[in-house]
């Protein structure tokens, strides 16, 4: 495949995306748990995920 084929770029997004953190459930509902419950969510990269 050739890197200028708008076709190859539309999949290089949507495989950035599908990568991305907030496709990962369990840690987001981990978070969020904890901060309907009132309890101070994780430091760190968790915490941007509310």
């Amino acid at each position: 495949m050739r890197s200028d084929n708008p076709i190859q770029r539309f999949w290089r997004d949507a495989h950035m995306g599908l990568a991305h953190a907030i496709h990962v459930p369990g840690s987001v509902y981990h978070v969020s748990s904890l901060t309907d419950l009132d309890i101070e969510p994780p430091q760190g990269p968790m915490r941007s995920m509310i």
